[in-house]
């Protein structure tokens, strides 16, 4: 039994438009700093601009990097919940394998839907390095009752793999 899951759509989909839309903020904000630039009548003023202008792009580039990087997430990310483990696949790639005997606590916020799935210690990543303890993603509520479903089965019932 595998049950594969991706991120929310709505999730990934208003995560994206936020970014996307502060990110053309930002953009503007930046075009009108440096036609304000332009029409500076002292150095102060045009220091002051440029310095506004600058910031502005820095924010801009970030919040749209975020955005991508959101919407790859999605398409390249999948949970897969097998009999007795969680495998998070990155890119066809295994990121990271966790046992279900390792998990204490599949809960979801009442604040933004995220499931939080808290494990007993540090996750370890194929590629050696330790990630937090808590896992946190933006699952659908019908995902979210059939993962607790399956890591509840595991945790309270002996797995057969143990």
């Amino acid at each position: 039994m595998e049950y594969k899951v991706r991120q929310s759509k709505v999730m990934t989909a208003v995560g994206a438009a936020v970014l996307i839309v502060a990110g053309a903020l930002f953009g503007g904000l930046m075009v009108y700093a440096i036609i304000q630039a332009v029409s500076a009548s002292n150095s102060e003023d045009l220091l002051l601009h440029v310095l506004v202008s600058v910031c502005s792009l820095l924010v801009a580039i970030s919040l749209i990097g975020v955005a991508i990087h959101t919407i790859w997430k999605y398409y390249h990310v999948v949970d897969i919940f097998q009999k007795d483990r969680l495998v998070r696949m990155s890119a066809n790639k295994i990121k990271y394998v966790v046992l279900y005997r390792d998990v204490i606590k599949v809960t979801r916020s009442h604040f933004l839907g995220e499931c939080l799935i808290i494990c007993k210690g540090p996750i370890k990543m194929q590629n050696g390095k330790i990630a937090s303890k808590i896992l946190m993603e933006f699952y659908s509520k019908t995902d979210f009752l059939k993962i607790q479903q399956i890591i509840g089965k595991c945790c309270f019932v002996p797995c057969d793999g143990d």
